[in-house]
């Protein structure tokens, strides 16, 4: 069914009419499956959903419609991913599948099932992809597995590498946008969300719902309420069929101080249906600007949705941004409440370490080892270990456990291939480990090494100047404070402090 619809692919339109019209006389199973696969090559997974609920009410007992139904679940990000892959792997052992979809079914079959060696799978698809890197479908399921096991640098890299390949297909520019705000990238995301939104050209309805999300998400929910106003009608019209677009409109309205109106157009739904209460949660995310508010709006979400398991996971989130944005110790608190339960429902790597993080920032020390700890049982994160060692040296200072842990995590990102700003922040982490060590000056060749790759990384400044200050270059960390200063940048309330400490001990010195 893939190989045909790559095959329709080449002329979709054609394609499309006449499938469609053969759809329309009662057609048979075949039909369907084309058209279904048609839909999805193209990465329209709402329109494939809908043709593949009237096919299987036409169609139930058909075996081609059942797997389409897994692999679509799939490509959703919904169902057993292992009994999907399977059933695809079914599919690409048609005889007239083409030499890399047959490639691709021979990796399946050996690591597709449940139970399988799920890092063959990914190293074997990544493979695939370097030597195929046209190959729309393998990057798909290469990212799909990545985001799946947590490993969202990994999937970023693959999104990005697939972008470069094929930098005019919306499909992989979608994906890569994806993928790489899968690893909280925002502003890269943004960039390649706008290519994609440039090259859509016919249908640019998602591409635009993307870039308005990630204005937003950067503090530009003005310019994203701008893309998606004139759409208004459309977007309330529809709703039901893409409920992502209404939801991201109803947080661009709260962002901008509309939130009686976000409320209108979700509440209802949102007391009767899981979905849309799960929708309703994420648009505190929206007024982090307006923290009371923000506030009320989770106390809310916490009254709707009180008996909904499912609801921890995102509940928690919403509260981590939050306290991201406040730097509140209490927000914290609560975004760590929400998330211990959804590690109670379903322990992940992802959660395990966002939960670290909320203890950490509200000063549960123990807790945020022990779910650091947790974390790294599951699997080798890069995420966790930089933010476990970062947590240890301020904690321990001196405990060589922090260096070891930073040291690695870095050798893991420049294995992913993360963006050199990126990378700078694995650097910095282990800058102040050495610092916290007493090791000044292995502290400042990691900071300026951190710089380096990201001058605007404020962190590597403030502990560059700390750290020749503890050496006893005071002209020095002058000069990095200086330095700091010139650039504007937004400091934290704890680097504002650490400022602030460096400015008392040199007036002080000069006493």
């Amino acid at each position: 069914a893939l190989a045909r619809a790559l095959t329709l692919g080449k002329f979709p339109d054609e394609a499309r009419a006449a499938l469609e019209e053969r759809t329309a006389a009662d057609a048979g199973p075949e039909v369907w499956t084309d058209l279904i696969g048609l839909d999805m090559n193209g990465m329209d997974l709402q329109r494939a959903d809908r043709n593949l609920q009237l096919a299987l009410k036409a169609h139930p007992e058909d075996a081609r419609l059942q797997m389409l139904r897994s692999v679509l679940d799939l490509a959703m990000g919904k169902g057993d991913s292992a009994a999907a892959l399977a059933q695809i792997n079914q599919a690409l052992k048609d005889a007239d599948a083409s030499p890399e979809l047959r490639e691709l079914g021979e990796i399946l079959s050996r690591h597709g099932s449940p139970g399988a060696d799920r890092a063959e799978l990914t190293r074997e698809l990544a493979i695939l992809t370097t030597r195929r890197p046209t190959f729309f479908t393998a990057w798909r399921l290469l990212i799909s597995a990545y985001m799946e096991d947590g490993r969202v640098i990994e999937a970023a890299a693959a999104g990005r590498a697939a972008a470069a390949a094929m930098p005019n297909d919306p499909r992989t520019l979608r994906l890569a946008t994806e993928a790489i705000a899968g690893a909280r990238l925002f502003p890269e995301a943004l960039s390649t969300a706008e290519s994609w939104r440039r090259v859509a050209r016919d249908d640019r309805a998602e591409a635009s719902l993307a870039v308005a999300q990630l204005r937003a998400t950067l503090g530009q929910p003005e310019e994203g309420l701008i893309i998606l106003e004139p759409m208004r009608e459309a977007i309330i019209a529809q709703a039901e069929a893409n409920p992502q677009m209404l939801t991201t409109y109803a947080g661009l309205l709260a962002a901008t101080g509309r939130s009686r109106e976000a409320d209108a157009l979700l509440r209802d739904s949102a007391g009767a249906d899981a979905s849309w209460a799960l929708r309703y949660i994420t648009i505190a995310e929206a007024m982090t600007g307006r923290p009371s508010d923000a506030r009320a709006w989770l106390d809310q979400c916490a009254a709707l949705v009180e008996r909904r398991a499912e609801a921890a996971a995102p509940l928690g989130a919403q509260w981590r941004a939050l306290a991201a944005a406040t730097e509140e110790p209490a927000d914290f608190a609560q975004a760590a409440r929400w998330l211990s339960k959804a590690v109670q429902e379903r322990p992940t790597a992802l959660t395990l370490v966002a939960l670290a993080d909320c203890q950490a920032a509200a000063g549960d020390a123990t807790g945020a080892e022990a779910s650091y700890r947790q974390a790294l049982t599951l699997r080798e994160d890069p995420i966790a270990m930089n933010n476990f060692a970062g947590m240890l040296a301020k904690v321990r200072p001196g405990d060589d456990e922090a260096r070891r842990l930073a040291t690695r995590a870095i050798a893991l990102a420049r294995a992913a291939k993360v963006p050199p700003d990126s990378l700078a922040r694995f650097i910095d982490t282990l800058g102040f480990a050495e610092l916290r060590a007493g090791r000044h000056a292995e502290a400042i060749a990691a900071f300026d090494e951190a710089l380096t790759l990201d001058p605007l990384l404020a962190d590597s400044a403030v502990g560059k100047a700390e750290a020749l200050l503890g050496k006893g270059d005071k002209a020095g960390a002058e000069a990095s404070l200086r330095s700091l200063g010139e650039k504007n940048l937004r400091l934290s309330r704890d680097l504002a402090e650490r400022v602030q400490a460096i400015r008392d001990s040199l007036t002080a010195g000069r006493i």
